[in-house]
């Protein structure tokens, strides 16, 4: 299929409507202007489905942020619709993840005394790390899942001895809506603000 049409995806995904529409926004603004923004580097996923080609942004990243996409399969009548969606946001001291099934989401808090020194660590993976006897610099939380329902709050998971756990008044649970609202706050002013701010590409 050499001369196969490449089908692009937007992120549709309305599952967690308060960071969905600004990253879409994101997407549909950095498209404008080209896929170049100062500060900021897009990589994109490009996968055959059937008959047509499809290809979405994978990641968006700059200095102090990284969005990562994925596809995702949206049911309309009986026919299965290809569309993309925002996964994983990482922002200074904080980083979620959310699934389309609204199971979760899965939100990491930054605890550290020293974010420029901690940031490479928190960006990467986090697992185990009190068992892999890692810096304490992060704590875990994840909302307890409900099917087709967002979690009020997300928790500590009390039965992950792996990994460390609240101390002192560390907070054993975060309200599931301020969380995501402040991830879309974050977004709209310090990268949606930053694009809009550039020329759009002329033809």
């Amino acid at each position: 299929m050499p001369n196969s049409e490449v089908v692009f995806l937007y992120p549709k995904s309305k599952a967690y409507p308060i960071i969905d529409e600004v990253c879409e926004q994101i997407v549909r603004e950095i498209e404008k202007r080209d896929w170049n923004v100062p500060g900021m580097k897009v990589e994109f996923n490009d996968y055959t489905h059937g008959d047509k080609k499809y290809r979405h942004v994978s990641t968006i990243e700059g200095d102090d942020f990284k969005l990562y996409f994925s596809r995702q399969q949206d049911k309309l009548g009986e026919h299965h619709v290809d569309n993309a969606a925002v996964r994983t946001i990482n922002i200074p001291k904080m980083e979620i993840s959310v699934y389309s099934d609204l199971s979760g989401p899965a939100f990491y808090n930054y605890i550290g005394n020293d974010w420029e020194a901690d940031k490479v660590a928190f960006g990467g993976t986090k697992i185990n790390s009190k068992a892999d006897n890692e810096p304490r610099i992060y704590l875990y939380y994840e909302g307890r899942y409900k099917k087709g329902e967002l979690a009020e709050r997300l928790e500590y998971e009390t039965n992950r001895s792996r990994e460390y756990g609240p101390e002192g008044e560390e907070a054993k649970s975060h309200n599931t809506s301020i969380v995501l609202q402040t991830f879309g706050i974050w977004l709209t002013d310090c990268v949606l603000k930053k694009i809009l701010a550039q020329p759009i590409t002329t033809p």
